[in-house]
């Protein structure tokens, strides 16, 4: 341009209009997300409430059952497992949301989500030599635990979704804005 003084103006409102982009991709970025974990919520609500009452029915059903100390440790180990199996494929829905499934960082999440799903397998036959009773107290008490930790997590994961969006910066700065030249240069 000719006018020193319009082209001043119009690429600090361009490098202005860029950061604020910025700021609101990110920001659109954990909504979408937050959206996502809101419609899950209800979902694992509702699992929860159902596994507490079918635990709740059970024991009116055959009274109090004791676990022994070996099988209440390899319960504590199969909820571990649960626990980090439902953290991966919360991240590997995060991940969906911006890569392919045949993307690197997809893969891995997948190899190690068939890793732990192995390990929990070979618990899953060590309890099925359990008593009936002890095996469907067993797995009701997972599922309880399994559900309000997945539960719990969501809701900390969209309390941390909600202070990103909350206080989102950009990763762009303007380092100096345009001032009008003293003289011409090229």
């Amino acid at each position: 341009g000719t006018d020193p003084a319009r082209i001043v103006k119009t690429l600090n409102a361009l490098s202005n209009t860029y950061v604020r982009q910025n700021v609101e991709l990110k920001s659109q970025e954990a909504e979408q997300m937050l959206g996502f974990l809101e419609n899950q919520l209800p979902e694992l609500k509702g699992r929860l409430d159902a596994a507490e009452m079918a635990l709740n029915d059970y024991r009116q059903q055959k009274g109090t059952v004791d676990l022994t100390q070996e099988t209440t440790a390899a319960l504590d180990q199969v909820t571990s497992l649960e626990r980090e199996i439902s953290a991966l494929e919360l991240k590997r829905t995060e991940l969906a949301q911006k890569f392919t499934a045949n993307h690197p960082a997809m893969t891995s999440l997948q190899q190690q989500i068939g890793q732990l799903r192995s390990q929990r397998a070979g618990f899953e036959t060590q309890f099925e030599k359990l008593p009936e009773t002890q095996l469907e107290y067993l797995r009701l008490t997972r599922d309880i635990t399994v559900a309000n930790e997945l539960y719990v997590m969501l809701l900390n994961k969209m309390q941390e979704l909600r202070v990103v969006k909350a206080g989102t910066t950009g990763n762009v700065r303007v380092i100096d804005e345009a001032i009008t030249p003293q003289a011409p240069f090229k």
